[in-house]
């Protein structure tokens, strides 16, 4: 029967938003609360690309909504083309590069944006309750009853956990002690920084790419850094560039100091790009001015916890997004993985509010398709994050039969 109170969503980020746009699409009640005090209150990233979960988003939501993504939210609404390259950080060589026609070929659309803006995109239409933490739940046959921090009491159809790694929800659905259990902090060390340039700095810049390029460099000892770097935001008259860098190092014994004053993080990062990259590489870090705020990245990872099938009571409580799996950004795909999560969980609500299945059934099947999926995705992330810094070599190796399929495929049509 339909449902008779709201979807409670926990967490207002891109999980939880995109969930809201699709149960609003199908006339699905919803309440959807965020812990931060306003959409300002904290930083939402940087620039990503979305692929493979676009053509869902696509079909979920407000058709007129989803015409306005790339002028709203893209990098650079004039161009959304998208290329990757894999560059040597030494020579400065181009070693594989994935252009727009290549990603085309395997058939997914893309849309590199800026993560503040495409945040206040899906903000649009959608009414958030701010300042709400979650205390504790309690579930049974007829509902579920969501407890806030204030004591404030809320009662809804079935509770959705969009509220990420550190998700609540997911810590009494699997229990504290296995949610402490299966969260880790991958060994991989990352600081990351953003900076302005102008024309002809950046024009050093898209030399390699003119969205996003990994560079692999060496130190003395022989161990590899990983440099990422794509653009960010582009000034609303197309003079200035804002670049993302960050370098990363393996470090599996935790011998690599951390730094406590922004100062030193930066000159660490500087240090690290001296020693191992060349050129404009290496300066693209060196140059980065003393107010450069740069962040120590804290890369966790948890694959989906068996238990959200039995202890969803009877199909009230689930997960999406971070919450449910937690993976490295080495793969690019942890959002496009919430994304998708949200819109195939709206489509099985859909079909229990229409009365032509179960809310159990609709959430079985829902995590059925989910925790396999989510495995994987968080298994391959972490292995592309040992990859990228133990075995560059292999990870070129990778792309470039990528590319030879891709050929293949394109003669064959």
């Amino acid at each position: 029967m339909p449902f008779d109170k709201p979807v409670l969503i926990i967490g207002g980020g891109m999980s939880g938003l995109s969930l809201a746009h699709a149960l609003k699409q199908k006339s699905i009640p919803y309440r959807i609360f965020e812990r931060d005090k306003n959409p300002h209150h904290r930083d939402q990233g940087w620039a990503m690309t979305l692929h493979f979960c676009l053509d869902f988003l696509k079909k979920a939501i407000d058709p007129t909504h989803y015409d306005t993504l790339p002028a709203k939210a893209s990098v650079y609404p004039r161009d959304s083309a998208t290329a990757v390259v894999l560059v040597n950080g030494r020579t400065l060589e181009t070693q594989v590069l994935l252009d727009q026609p290549t990603i085309l070929a395997r058939n997914y659309a893309t849309c590199r944006i800026n993560r503040p803006r495409f945040r206040q995109w899906l903000l649009e239409q959608i009414d958030v309750e701010w300042n709400q933490r979650l205390r504790s739940y309690a579930a049974d046959e007829g509902g579920v009853t969501i407890t806030m921090e204030d004591g404030k009491e809320i009662h809804g159809s079935i509770l959705v956990g969009a509220d990420g790694v550190n998700s609540a929800v997911c810590k009494q659905l699997i229990g504290s002690e296995e949610f402490s259990r299966t969260t880790t902090v991958n060994p991989v060390r990352a600081l990351a920084g953003v900076r302005w340039l102008d024309k002809e700095a950046y024009d050093l810049v898209q030399a390699f790419s003119s969205t996003v390029f990994v560079a692999h460099g060496c130190l003395k000892t022989g161990e590899t850094v990983a440099m990422f770097v794509t653009i960010n935001d582009i000034s609303a008259d197309g003079d200035r560039y804002q670049i993302f860098w960050s370098l990363s190092r393996y470090d599996p014994k935790g011998t690599l100091p951390r730094q406590g004053t922004n100062e030193g993080r930066l000159n660490q990062a500087k240090a690290w790009a001296s020693e191992a990259f060349e050129g404009s590489l290496k300066q693209l870090v060196l140059d980065s001015p003393p107010d450069t705020a740069v962040t120590d990245v804290n890369v966790r990872e948890r694959p989906p916890h068996e238990a959200l099938k039995f202890n969803s009571t009877n199909g009230r409580v689930t997960l999406v997004g971070d919450a449910a799996h937690t993976m490295t950004m080495f793969r690019g795909e942890g959002g496009n993985h919430a994304i998708l999560d949200s819109m195939l969980l709206a489509t099985q609500l859909t079909e229990a509010h229409q009365d032509k299945k179960s809310l159990q059934d609709a959430v079985d099947t829902y995590l059925a398709e989910m925790i396999p999926r989510g495995s994987k995705a968080v298994a391959q992330s972490h292995q592309a994050c040992e990859f990228a810094h133990k075995s560059p070599e292999f990870m070129a190796k990778v792309m470039k039969s990528l590319l030879k399929q891709v050929e293949i495929e394109s003669d064959a049509k």
